[in-house]
């Protein structure tokens, strides 16, 4: 098995592996200082889903499970593990394909795709001349309170704020954290 998809937080690390012979997905912990590893959570792949984008921050951790549906398309769902308490939960997103989680203090921070899709107002012309077929125009970044268990917030590049007479230039396509934003 190949580690890959990490993130670390003081003294911890966790990442994700795929182990080949089992066909699952795995998310590790790493405590260097014990020098432990314990798993938090396995998941056979044989469905066309897998784990990705483990993130972790004091003892929270956050993951998606993402399934490919076909080559534009596959829907995602996150997870969060408290490591104080040793649970795991999904957290509730309804009906929307929520991915790539990052986390910090008591903020999870996710990446809403509008209907699973990965190619978003395909524009093969594409604006102002150019070829942005690959653009993620109608993604949003979403807030959940982990104190609160609600989503309390979200962005939008069709805000005003992002409007640039009539187009939107913003592409919400990668999250991160530090501190408690």
């Amino acid at each position: 098995m190949s580690p890959s998809r990490m993130s670390a937080d003081q003294d911890r690390l966790v990442f994700q592996a795929y182990d080949s012979v089992s066909q699952e997905d795995r998310i590790y912990l790493r405590l260097p200082a014990q020098n432990d590893t314990k798993i938090l959570a396995r998941h056979n792949r044989k469905n066309l889903s897998y784990f990705y984008d483990p993130k972790i921050s004091g003892d929270k951790v956050t993951w998606s499970k993402a399934q490919i549906i076909n080559e534009e398309r596959e829907m995602g769902w996150c997870y969060f593990y408290d490591l104080t308490s040793n649970t795991c939960t999904g957290i509730d997103a309804g009906k929307r394909c929520f991915t790539e989680p990052t986390i910090t203090g008591n903020h999870l921070c996710v990446r809403l795709k509008p209907e699973g899709q990965n190619f978003i107002d395909h524009d093969p012309q594409g604006k102002n001349g150019e070829d942005d077929a690959n653009t993620y125009d109608s993604a949003e970044i979403w807030h959940y309170d982990l104190a609160k268990k609600t989503w309390d917030f979200r962005i939008s590049n069709k805000s005003p704020l992002y409007q640039v007479i009539g187009y939107y230039p913003i592409n919400l396509l990668q999250l991160n954290s530090n501190s408690h934003y």
